[in-house]
């Protein structure tokens, strides 16, 4: 009984941290991937930055390892950022080898 007459209660309150576990990998790999996605979409404007894509292959890799853990999110959006930013820069070396050794055999022939 409290000093009213009235009924006493106790409240325990527990505080825990429940932090979310973090993919390092996963992370770093989409990050590693953006850059090298945005480093290719920057030669569309002819920008000198298109070796920046060659990160979007490790950037895969990394996010490839981190795969194995939780959460595998980011780890997933990069994979998939980093295969794609692969065959757009294998694509872009096809044609620029491509082109080289058309214009390299025109020039041979007397052309151009």
């Amino acid at each position: 009984m409290n000093a009213h007459g009235g009924p006493t209660s106790t409240v325990h309150v527990v505080a825990t941290n429940t932090a979310q576990p973090t993919n390092v990998l996963g992370v770093l790999g989409f990050i590693i991937s953006l850059i090298g996605l945005v480093g290719e979409f920057g030669a569309c404007l002819c920008l000198p930055i298109i070796f920046i894509g060659l990160l979007c292959p490790v950037g895969g890799i990394l996010s490839a390892i981190g795969l194995r853990q939780e959460p595998k999110g980011l780890a997933i959006a990069g994979l998939v950022m980093g295969a794609l930013g692969s065959i757009i820069w294998i694509i872009f070396l096809v044609l620029v080898f491509g082109f080289g050794l058309l214009a390299a055999s025109e020039t041979a022939r007397g052309g151009f």
